[in-house]
């Protein structure tokens, strides 16, 4: 009878060790964030248009996103940014999501509840190193005024136990000066 029960012992841990793994696999997720600064600009007015080589850009990270299976766009209300996610938009059928720079602390707080999605935000040079340490917990050097050309990706992974957070930095079109 000893050995009965011993035996049922091991034949439930057969079972429920690769439940609870199973368990843990199901209930992670990811989450992708990136980030890029608008792209070139004509001027410093908040109705700017891309210059041609922002034009070019914007369809540069299109290319280099239309793979990443982008569910959430989102740029500040000013048209240098729209018009950088615009590509994207157009290809993927997402609605550009406006939100406000001036409240870059509660924007950053609303995506980091975000969870199992990947997301585009398109900021300006005093946003999106906030954004990033926000969402990452790692600070980054300022963007100079004449970067264009860097993108930011945070991938972040949840499951039951755990949350960690991956900040890459990469660049993308034609190099910034």
């Amino acid at each position: 009878m000893k050995n009965l029960i011993k035996d049922f012992s091991s034949i439930k841990l057969l079972f429920i060790i690769p439940a609870v793994f199973f368990v843990l696999s199901v209930s992670s997720c990811t989450t992708k964030y990136y980030l890029v600064r608008h792209a070139e600009k004509l001027n410093n007015t908040d109705t700017s248009s891309l210059t041609p080589d922002g034009v070019l850009r914007s369809i540069a990270l299109k290319d280099l996103l239309a793979g990443k299976d982008i569910k959430k766009i989102y740029a500040s209300v000013y048209k240098r940014t729209r018009l950088t996610a615009k590509p994207l938009a157009d290809a993927t059928g997402e609605q550009i999501l406006l939100y406000s720079p001036d409240t870059t602390a509660a924007f950053g707080e609303y995506l980091k509840k975000l969870s199992g999605t990947s997301v585009l935000i398109v900021g300006h040079t005093n946003n999106i190193p906030e954004l990033i340490e926000i969402l990452s917990g790692d600070a980054i050097s300022p963007i100079p005024e004449n970067d264009f050309d860097n993108i930011y990706t945070i991938e972040v992974k949840r499951d039951l136990v755990w949350i960690s957070r991956y900040l890459t930095s990469s660049t993308y079109g034609a190099q910034s000066p």
